[in-house]
């Protein structure tokens, strides 16, 4: 009975009118820029194979050149509308001893990621450097750096790494958001040296009364894709801790930031605002497949439309809405 109500509300969920408020079409250019990186890619396994045996260089430059390939592959292939392909595995069910049982979507690990990859070049560098100091080793320097100045050219840059992935360690802030059947909740824990300070926010869905979606657009009218969410209630939100310049009727959800399709989380926001007899589905044990995206194909349709709907050239960047029925 619970899968065959989730999947009435799935269906409810993505109705035209709740989509899209973000339109993920497909972007050409990107497209272009990809395949090029994939024929990076390919000219430099080529060389790696043909040279990489004989030459201690070529199999530097080919591996650096492969893993520049793979990371601007991935953002232009990003860019150019490929996203989202599914449910991520990072939103679960969660419980509290306060509202139940519910659905926890954390922040993205961007950061986290970063501050491996500065760990990792740190390490690196101070290994390389410390083994050709000792005089143990200089096999670990890079090509054209095995000499002294190239071994301190390396530990000035491990220790430059190892700083920057300290202070992004120190002053780090995740962000998750929560859904219950009463509410939305924010968990704010940001880093301030050695203490982790939290905070929280909750929004009772009845309480909400404007949901407004916009997405930022950059001085040149390059899309900077900083989609976000603001959502306004009629009652005070109830904040654990109150900071500078918080609103009491207002909150921002970076979407962008969320490993969630953007429209699947902002329509379940409103669904849930406007239908107070389905809310206690957030409860149930498979409720993150409320969030499930619709397939890539679909959104590109919708996407098609939106576009011929306003019009050539003309996209819309806002979008409001207050309750309604369907």
């Amino acid at each position: 009975m619970a899968n065959e109500v989730l999947s009435e509300i799935r269906r409810k969920i993505s109705d035209e009118k709740y989509y899209p408020y973000w339109p993920q079409s497909i972007r050409y250019p990107f497209i272009f820029v990809f395949l090029c990186f994939v024929a990076l890619s390919i000219l430099a396994l080529r060389a790696l194979v043909r040279d990489g045996l004989h030459e201690n260089h070529t199999v530097v430059i080919s591996t650096v050149l492969i893993l520049v390939a793979v990371a601007g592959g991935s953002a232009a292939l990003w860019s150019a509308g490929f996203r989202y392909f599914g449910l991520s595995k990072r939103i679960a069910a969660t419980r509290s001893t306060k509202y139940g049982s519910g659905v926890v979507i954390p922040a993205n690990r961007a950061v986290d990621a970063m501050i491996a990859l500065l760990v990792l070049v740190g390490v690196y560098g101070l290994t390389s450097a410390y083994l050709h100091y000792t005089s143990a080793s200089m096999s670990l320097l890079p090509f054209g750096r095995d000499t002294s100045s190239g071994a301190n050219y390396m530990a000035v840059l491990g220790s430059l790494a190892c700083a920057l992935a300290i202070l992004f360690l120190a002053f780090r802030s995740n962000t998750d958001y929560r859904l219950y059947s009463d509410g939305m909740e924010r968990n704010v824990r940001a880093g301030r040296l050695s203490v982790m300070k939290g905070r929280k926010s909750f929004i009772r869905w009845e309480s909400i009364d404007l949901v407004l979606t916009q997405r930022s657009i950059g001085y040149s009218g390059v899309e900077t894709r900083n989609n976000q969410m603001k959502i306004t209630t009629t009652s005070d939100i109830i904040h654990s801790r109150m900071m500078k310049r918080e609103s009491l009727t207002e909150i921002t959800v970076q979407v962008s930031l969320l490993p969630v399709e953007p429209n699947a989380l902002t329509s379940l926001i409103r669904y849930m605002k406007d239908h107070p007899e389905y809310r206690y589905m957030l409860g149930e044990p498979n409720a993150r497949e409320l969030l499930r995206p619709l397939p890539l194909r679909e959104r590109f349709r919708r996407a098609r439309q939106a576009k011929s709907s306003t019009g050539p050239g003309c996209r819309p960047t806002d979008q409001s809405e207050r309750s309604t029925d369907v």
